[in-house]
């Protein structure tokens, strides 16, 4: 029965929840007050008055990478990348939610501040605990994400993608520090690496 299932993507709140897991930047701090992840700082501008105390204030520490559950939500300006995977707006209770696929949701998962700090963090996870070559480490990362080892040619595909990236940072040695926060060509070219993986269908989707 579980392997007729039908495939969906997983809620809302569990999309960032797996980045974050990946990553190892998750909190498994439990219960207290709603936190605030990072979110564009003008989002809330058109909803609040001048001098107005209530402004988004981004949490320090572990509180921001708890998991998505706490995350504050106001009704009149929704956390964004929970919107965008159909997470309910809390106005009425909602039986089910609805399940769209619009390319929003791949440019979040792309290009989302939250998102590619968990890219970064999951490049240099993978460089310490992925092993001493680039195919063990392809491995680890891609097992990180799917939870299960690459096919042969899942590999090859992760190989290419990164030696490709590779040669593009060693010649470009400007643009690794703002890929991965430290001039590194090779942690750059896994931040990438990293960034695909989170963004595959089979990432965040129920099997």
């Amino acid at each position: 029965l579980l392997a007729r299932g039908p495939r969906l993507r997983v809620e809302a709140e569990m999309v960032r929840d797996i980045a974050m897991a990946a990553s190892g930047l998750l909190s498994a701090k439990m219960f207290g007050a709603p936190v605030m992840p990072y979110q564009p700082e003008s989002l809330w501008g058109n909803f609040v008055n001048q001098g107005d105390a209530d402004h988004w204030v981004v949490s320090p520490g572990e509180d921001r990478y708890r998991r998505g559950l706490y995350t504050f939500v106001r009704r009149s300006a929704r956390y964004p990348s929970l919107s965008v995977f159909d997470a309910p707006t809390r106005e009425f209770c909602m039986a089910r939610r609805p399940k769209s696929d619009t390319p929003l949701q791949a440019l979040a998962t792309l290009n989302d501040p939250a998102f590619f700090e968990a890219a970064q963090a999951m490049a240099r996870r993978i460089v310490q605990e992925g092993g001493a070559d680039a195919s063990s480490r392809a491995a680890y990362g891609f097992r990180l994400v799917m939870s299960r080892m690459p096919q042969p040619s899942e590999k090859d595909a992760l190989l290419s993608g990164y030696e490709k990236n590779l040669q593009h940072y060693a010649s470009n040695l400007k643009e690794p520090e703002q890929v991965a926060g430290q001039p590194d060509a090779q942690l750059a070219a896994w931040t990438m690496l990293s960034n695909a993986l989170l963004n595959l269908d089979e990432s965040i989707t129920k099997k």
